[in-house]
């Protein structure tokens, strides 16, 4: 049986009003005498949205298209319905005007190899490298980080979207240069935030983002190199073991022990591999983590045009 909009529309308020209660509790805005209650209330609201998801015919999937769709296709078929959409270059999707296959170590060596950046240093000595991020944040010359990131310990150094402020200056001198997404008289960017929203990431191979969830809607677009990508949906966060904020220990990568994590087999991953030119736009609350398969740079942002809207807490 397949789910209807209307049906999807239902999933989308359940899933807004457990998010609601739950943070209403975490606030304390709700009596204490009326927390138990309404945090069950939240749980089950969860479970009821896994239950229904669970109702299609077919297992879950990244939908795919051959093109970058128009903003209000993204909004009504994927942001609303908490969808995730994959764009293929090699099916013709590639971003027009975009320096697919250009910008690379070599490039960023060559151009700003003089110039300080901020970046993750240390990640392979702690554990939670990911949710201390701040701790790990260092300015180093790029030829120094390239070079670590060559010859270096395998996931020792990252540039993430945590580094982004300080390398707002670099960041911007490289996605001033980038066209809007989509078609011309329906674009996905609000362009000009692409300067305050827009983040550049460069890593190594090897390099691992663990579990999490976003809080706002991105999109991803691969500039070089490859990237192995795990998806689960928002509403698996009942078998994630959600730890803290929006981090969880599951690894997909691995067998987990369900002793310690009970349900982890039921989570519905769904893997792909990001090649330079693909497009992904990543539905708020979607789990997934990333491993990177050799020398990349990321494009990714959150500047939709003010029709697809975060979740504001």
């Amino acid at each position: 049986m397949n789910i209807n909009k209307q049906t999807l529309s239902v999933l989308s308020i359940v899933f807004v009003v457990c998010i609601i209660i739950y943070l209403c509790i975490r606030t304390k805005s709700i009596k204490k005498t009326d927390s138990d209650f309404t945090l069950h209330k939240a749980a089950w609201c969860l479970q009821l949205l896994n239950h229904m998801s669970h109702m299609e015919s077919r297992p879950p999937m990244i939908a795919e298209l051959d093109e970058i769709p128009s903003l209000t296709v993204l909004r009504n078929e994927y942001a609303a319905r908490n969808r995730s959409l994959l764009v293929r270059a090699k099916r013709g999707g590639n971003p027009a005007g975009w320096p697919i296959h250009k910008w690379t170590l070599d490039f960023l060596l060559e151009r700003y190899g003089s110039e300080t950046v901020n970046v993750q240093s240390g990640r392979d000595t702690d554990a939670k490298y990911e949710e201390n991020s701040g701790l790990h944040r260092v300015n180093l010359k790029m030829t120094d980080f390239i070079h670590k990131l060559r010859h270096g310990p395998i996931n020792g150094h990252y540039m993430t979207a945590n580094n982004a402020a300080n390398n707002r200056k670099l960041i911007n001198k490289l996605l001033s240069t980038l066209p809007n997404l989509g078609p011309v008289n329906d674009p996905i960017l609000d362009l000009p935030k692409l300067t305050t929203s827009g983040f550049l990431w460069v890593g190594g191979k090897g390099v691992f983002t663990p579990t999490h969830h976003d809080l706002t809607n991105n999109f991803i677009v691969q500039i070089s190199g490859r990237k192995r990508w795990w998806v689960a949906p928002t509403s698996d966060m009942i078998y994630m073991h959600n730890h803290n904020h929006v981090y969880s220990y599951i690894d997909p990568r691995k067998k987990m022990d369900l002793s310690k994590f009970p349900n982890a087999d039921k989570i519905r991953w769904m893997q792909f591999d990001m090649e330079p030119g693909d497009f992904l736009f990543l539905g708020e609350g979607n789990w997934h983590c990333v491993e990177s398969l050799e020398e990349n740079v990321t494009v990714t942002g959150t500047c939709f045009h003010n029709t697809i809207k975060h979740f504001t807490r």
